[in-house]
This record gives C-alpha cells, sequence and structure tokens, in this order.
C-alpha cells in the first residue's frame, strides 16, 4: 500500500481508487488512515471512507457504529442514508432501521422514513418486527407527525390481540409528544415567536394535559385576534371547572363581530356544555339549538332536546314549589 500522503484530498482519492479496484484491500485501507493524521476538515470523509472499507470486508455491525458519530446535516443527509441502507442490507436490527428511518424523518419528512421502514421488516422476527414499529411510531410522535404514529398505533391494534400494550405505547407517546410541545411553546413564548396557529395547538394540547394555567400564560403572551383568544379562554376556564368565567368570557365574544362560522359554533357549543354544568337548561337548549342551525343539527339537535326537556321539567317542578309556598302561606 501506498504510503501516507502530504495532500489529504489526493490521499482520500487514492484510498478510494484501491478500494474501488480490490475489495479486499479493505483491512489494509483501514490501518493506513488510522495511523495517519487528519484536519478537521477531512474527518467527516475519512468516517465515510472507514465505512465504506468496513462494507467491503462485510463488516456491516462496525460500519453501523462508525455512521452512528457522525453528525448529518442538509449536506450530507442523503450520502449517509445510503450509506445506512447499504448496511441494512447486509445486516439489519432494529436500532439500524429506527436510526435510519430517525434520519430520514429529520432531513426528508415522514412519507420516505414509512416507505424505508416498511419496506425492511423483512428477515426480522414477528416480535422484533412489532417492537420496530413500535419505537418508529413513538419516534414520529416526537418529531411532530402524530398523525403518522397514529397510522401505524392503529395498523399495529388490528393486528394485536392482547391491545393493552400496543394501547399503553400509544399513551406514552402522546405524552411525552404533548409535553415536548407545551415546553417549546411556553420556551418560544419567552422569545416572542410563537404565531397565532402554534398558540392555539399549543393551548388546546395544555387543556387537554389539564396544563390550565400554562394555556392562560400562552394566550396572555400572544398577539392574537380578540374572539379567538376569548373562544380559547373560555374553554380553558370551562375545563378547569369554572363555568360561570367561561360563560362571562362567551358574553363578551358575543359582542365581537364574528365572521368565522367555525368559531360562532364552537362558541355556542361551549356555551351548551358551560350552561349545562351550571344547570341553566333553558340556556344550554337555545345555544345547542343555535349550534344546530348552522348546519350541524345531527351534532347537536339530541342535546338540545334532551336540555329543552330538563329546563320544562326544572321550570315545573319550580312551580311547583312556589305553589306549595303559597299554600303554606294560606
Amino acid at each position: 500500500m501506498k504510503g501516507a500522503l502530504h495532500d489529504e484530498t489526493e490521499a482520500l482519492r487514492y484510498f478510494y481508487e484501491a478500494l474501488s479496484l480490490n475489495n479486499d484491500a479493505w483491512e489494509e485501507i483501514l490501518k493506513e488512515i488510522s495511523s495517519a493524521s487528519w484536519s478537521k476538515e477531512s474527518s467527516y470523509a475519512v468516517k465515510i471512507l472507514r465505512v465504506d472499507s468496513l462494507l467491503a470486508g462485510g463488516r456491516a455491525a462496525e460500519a453501523f457504529d462508525e455512521i452512528k458519530g457522525i453528525q448529518t446535516s442538509n449536506e450530507n443527509a442523503e450520502e449517509v442514508a445510503e450509506k445506512l441502507t447499504r448496511i441494512i442490507e447486509l445486516e439489519k436490527n432494529r436500532e439500524m432501521i429506527t436510526h435510519t428511518a430517525k434520519l430520514l424523518v429529520e432531513n426528508f419528512g415522514p412519507a420516505r422514513a414509512v416507505d424505508f421502514v416498511n419496506t425492511h421488516m423483512e428477515g426480522l422476527s414477528d416480535g422484533e418486527s412489532k417492537e420496530t414499529k413500535i419505537e418508529f411510531a413513538e419516534m414520529l410522535f416526537g418529531c411532530g407527525f402524530p398523525k403518522e404514529a397514529r397510522d401505524i398505533f392503529d395498523k399495529l391494534l388490528a393486528a394485536e390481540t392482547d391491545k393493552n400494550s400496543i394501547l399503553k405505547h400509544i399513551e406514552r407517546a402522546y405524552e411525552d409528544w404533548a409535553e415536548a410541545r407545551i415546553s417549546e411553546a411556553l420556551e418560544r413564548l419567552q422569545e416572542g415567536s410563537v404565531g397565532e396557529e402554534e398558540a392555539e395547538r399549543a393551548v388546546e394540547i395544555c387543556i387537554d394535559r389539564n396544563r390550565y394555567d400554562d394555556a392562560i400564560s400562552i394566550l396572555n403572551g400572544v398577539d392574537m385576534k380578540r374572539a379567538r383568544y376569548l373562544l380559547l379562554r373560555a374553554k380553558a376556564v370551562l375545563a378547569a371547572s369554572k363555568p360561570f368565567e367561561a360563560l362571562a368570557l362567551l358574553n363578551a365574544l358575543k359582542r365581537e363581530q364574528i365572521e368565522d362560522e367555525k368559531i360562532r359554533l364552537d362558541a355556542l357549543v361551549l356555551e351548551g356544555k358551560a350552561a349545562e354544568t351550571i344547570g341553566d337548561y333553558g340556556r344550554a337548549w337555545q345555544a345547542f339549538s343555535e349550534a344546530s342551525s348552522l348546519g350541524k343539527e345531527e351534532l347537536y339537535w339530541g342535546k338540545a332536546s334532551r336540555d329543552y326537556t330538563l329546563f320544562i321539567n326544572s321550570a315545573y317542578d319550580e312551580e311547583i314549589k312556589t305553589l306549595e309556598k303559597c299554600s303554606e302561606i294560606e
């Protein structure tokens, strides 16, 4: 083998030529590059050469250990993904597949990662295949792709007789994802870089996770249209068991010029729920009736009818109590 060369680019080119001419030279090339001193600028190219040399020698596991230490970016993600795919074609396990899938998600989006995982399941045992898919779905949740994660979990549930273990993974994945989104929103709030749509999503997650104070903090820290602010705040305080405060906010919302039909509908439904909570079935009936008139009759007419019945019954009860009081006076 040729001795060390002073020019690193020339040396690397020489080693690659030697490897392409004779794969059996991989071991000697590894010795040469390991004994030489390389500049920081050449470190990535040297690592890739080590990976290619190990692959030439059929040492897939060692090649994977080597490539795990490479920091990927937009510039090298495609090349690293190609090397990882070659490694997996020689030898595969759960860690290799999920590591590659994470790289693909972070650099190219979930669709390519899903295709990759589906393509490379063959050869894994049933147990390892299931665990790989679970880990991949959890990772998709963590990377902010809950829809794609749910699709995988749905397929796992359909194929699994004992669904409890899958459901536990779904719950944990959602919790981790939700907490990460809340922390991220609160952090960005301090930087003043949270937009209205992001804030709304974060508030909805806070409400779902019973983090009502954080929901209010996010609402108060973001420049948001007043109608949307009032609606989201009402939703948060109602979830926190403060129906009277929610109704006061919804009264303020009614004074706004609301052009967004979705906000109007959501406000009416929320008003109906808040009114039910305090036993004001007349107001609940009116709110759900109006909601059903907005083209959602199949969803809310039943609620309106039920509340009307409760309203009539409560009014009848009050009348009976009044008559009883009057008879006592006489």
